[in-house]
């Protein structure tokens, strides 16, 4: 048959909708942004805990604001590792051919937030020094805010940087 003859049902639907290929390589950036809002929310209940054990000093509350920040801070790095796996099984989808849509507006979202988390990560680093320093010589609560330090900063390195692409996850060589 000549290709005129070929109606566009006949044609196989590789490479247009369905990317077998970027879909299989794209399984351990699921696992990794996974993984990263785990730790998120770890985070926060960490920094929660930090908050809820914070001492009550002569009925006066110093420095608790610097202990809700970083729930706050934790909790915008939870949201923020959230969107960076929901656009990847966005992406999955699109892909495998499951869904029919353009991912320019995922991509730019997510590039836009994982710079976002850089700011999330160097905030949270500053306002847990602080917390710290007004927490002074109570242990637990210091402990417990230090363990969302490390949260906030290993889920950005997880998830939080791991924008998705439109030509697939990194390393997918183009042709």
């Amino acid at each position: 048959m000549r290709d005129e003859q070929y109606a566009a049902q006949d044609l196989p639907s590789y490479g247009a909708h369905e990317q077998p290929a970027l879909v299989s390589r794209t399984h351990g950036q699921l696992r990794k942004t996974l993984l990263g809002t785990v730790v998120a929310a770890l985070g926060v209940a960490s920094s929660v805990a930090g908050l809820v054990s914070y001492p009550d000093l002569d009925g006066v509350f110093q420095g608790r604001g610097w202990a809700q920040a970083l729930v706050a801070v934790s909790a915008a790095m939870l949201v923020l590792c959230l969107w960076q796996h929901l656009s990847w099984r966005r992406a999955i989808a699109v892909w495998h051919g499951e869904r029919n849509s353009d991912l320019a507006a995922v991509v730019a979202v997510s590039w836009i937030l994982q710079l976002v988390s850089y700011a999330i990560s160097v905030l949270a680093l500053v306002v847990c020094a602080i917390a710290l320093i007004e927490v002074g010589r109570f242990a637990t609560t210091a402990v417990f805010l230090v363990l969302s330090l490390l949260a906030v900063l290993a889920a950005q390195i997880l998830a939080g940087v791991q924008y998705v692409r439109a030509e697939g996850p990194p390393g997918t060589v183009q042709f």
